[in-house]
């Protein structure tokens, strides 16, 4: 057994380092444990990771994807995109969404800087 180790300070640090290097695409990364983000450079990078939630999605790996509440990191809103995964919780979430909810950690966060962007992402994955 692992034991995981996150604090809310430690993950708003890398949301924010990730927003200084011009992020507009950030998430959670389970098997290195932290927030990797993509920037409007790396569109094949993004379009490919979309790719693969829905790939996923459709083959039950991931369980759901649905838009979630907006977080604030500094001065920026970003918007997240709820990922299900089975059998895999997500505790950083759960710190993140600061309401102490367990339930949170069921989801694993995209997040988005642009709400557009997000709502459209959850459109493609969830079409059929």
């Amino acid at each position: 057994m692992t034991t995981e180790a996150h604090s809310l300070e430690g993950l708003h640090r890398q949301l924010a380092c990730g927003l200084e290097n011009d992020a507009v695409f950030l998430y959670w990364h389970h098997r290195l444990q932290y927030f990797n983000y993509l920037t409007t450079d790396n569109q094949d990078a993004y379009h490919g990771e979309l790719k693969l939630v829905r790939k996923q999605l459709r083959g039950g790996s991931i369980t759901s994807v649905t838009s979630g509440t907006s977080i604030t990191v500094g001065s920026k809103v970003l918007h997240t995109m709820n990922v299900t995964m089975a059998n895999q919780m997500c505790y950083p979430n759960m710190l993140l969404q600061e309401r102490g909810l367990f339930d949170d950690a069921d989801h694993t966060p995209y997040f988005f800087t642009s709400e557009k962007s997000r709502d459209n992402a959850v459109s493609y994955i969830t079409r059929q």
